[in-house]
């Protein structure tokens, strides 16, 4: 069974095809529905085997060739090889079955907020070793070298190659990364972590750089990173108030930012419209990062309390609402576990919760959710495993799912972000 002949039926999640042989379900990424493909085992996981192409026998609908020349080799895109209204339609029949294998028994159609499907990354994360800089390739953290990316904003694919120089003349040692962040300014910040001393020495040749406005540099030690600032490095975002209008925030470049910047505004529409926060209303926002939630949300005059437990965007938080004239808004450093509990333990009640959640998604928060008492939620999810979990769990204790958005911040790969609307 080393290689065999596939049919490849379907998308599923994590971009993988899924196709049939001898009684054994095959995972074979980079294909769509309709190829058939000589596919080689790479692994058998049990219910499953994991291959990769040998040979694209026939191609199925849609297929095209990919404009990047790395396309296959680098692992960042998925998706490269059909065009992007296919991308879309894909994208939305994985979210169907994720949801529906889960055990999420009713659910509306989602609507569909698409992207430029090139040059829409202003976060863009390069791994190097020694002197040699790209991304990782497809399950392997071997370095791929590229002239340029075409998910990357034009100024961050442009700096690559002056980028290449610096390294030349100060490469650190071992692997280290290079993550380059763009606001909506189109200033960009240099985030480089590593654990060579040496890495100081690059930073002083990247702010020099024609179009690196600052440059934080982070070298590993027992206690975490010891971080080195050249530059500014506070940068400007864009979201929106409950009118529609355009709303700046700031936040230090290590702080978590929707890598699709063009679209966030249309990401915190949707939020806003689902949740449509009211005067006096008491809101709780969990994992609220640096504000771009948290501003609009509390504009409208709801009541807000935001819970974050990352150090600089709980302290961006607090300036960016602040700055927005909305003082009363009551800020908690912690955990969305703890401060969950310790409002219940309290007695304490909210009428509206909004969460943006990392990829592991509300696991073990659910429960407490229901004690709080909202009538209604919004949750905002970029993993849909987790995000299926969560509702099954929440349509089980009477949760209805009664609006979803499917926000594509991610073309050209399999991931995508999703908006959901739950009411009691």
């Amino acid at each position: 069974m080393n290689t065999q002949k596939i049919r490849i039926e379907k998308l599923v999640h994590r971009g993988y095809g899924l196709g049939r042989s001898e009684g054994k379900v095959w995972m074979v990424p980079l294909t769509l529905p309709g190829d058939v493909v000589q596919a080689r085992m790479i692994r058998d996981r049990g219910g499953h085997i994991e291959g990769s192409v040998d040979e694209v026998l026939e191609d199925g609908p849609g297929r095209i060739q990919a404009a990047c020349p790395a396309f296959g080799d680098c692992g960042g895109c998925h998706l490269q090889h059909t065009d992007y209204e296919p991308q879309l339609r894909l994208k939305t029949d994985v979210l169907r079955e994720t949801l529906s294998r889960a055990g999420v028994r009713e659910f509306p159609d989602p609507e569909i907020i698409g992207s430029r499907p090139w040059s829409w990354r202003y976060r863009t994360e390069f791994h190097a070793d020694g002197e040699r800089l790209g991304f990782f390739a497809r399950a392997s953290r071997r370095i791929v070298e590229v002239e340029q990316c075409p998910l990357a904003a034009s100024e961050i694919s442009e700096l690559l190659a002056p980028i290449r120089g610096v390294v030349k003349q100060a490469a650190p040692r071992g692997h280290w990364s290079l993550e380059l962040v763009m606001g909506a300014d189109r200033s960009i910040v240099a985030v480089a972590k590593g654990q060579d001393g040496g890495m100081r020495r690059m930073a002083d040749l990247l702010v020099g750089l024609d179009g690196i406005d600052g440059c934080l540099i982070g070298v590993r030690g027992k206690r975490g990173f010891r971080w080195t600032k050249r530059g500014d490095c506070l940068l400007a975002h864009v979201t929106t108030d409950h009118s529609g209008a355009e709303v700046t925030i700031h936040a230090d470049a290590r702080c978590f930012s929707q890598a699709n910047e063009a679209l966030n505004a249309g990401l915190v529409c949707k939020v806003l419209e689902y949740a449509a926060p009211s005067e006096g209303e008491r809101v709780l926002e969990l994992f609220s990062g640096a504000g771009n939630l948290s501003v609009p949300l509390a504009m409208s005059g709801a009541r807000l309390t935001t819970v974050e437990s990352d150090r600089r965007s709980f302290i961006a938080a607090g300036r960016n609402l602040r700055l927005a004239d909305v003082p009363d808004a009551r800020l908690i450093k912690d955990t969305s576990a703890r401060v969950i509990k310790n409002t219940i333990r309290d007695g304490g009640k909210f009428d509206l919760v909004v969460a943006d959640p990392p990829r592991p998604g509300l696991k073990g928060l659910t429960d407490g959710l229901n004690e709080l008492g909202p009538e209604r939620m919004v949750v905002c999810s970029c993993e849909p495993a987790s995000l299926a979990r969560d509702l099954a769990l929440l349509t089980d204790s009477g949760w209805s799912v009664e609006r979803m958005a499917l926000i594509d911040m991610f073309p050209q790969t399999y991931h995508m972000e999703t908006v959901v609307q739950l009411k009691r």
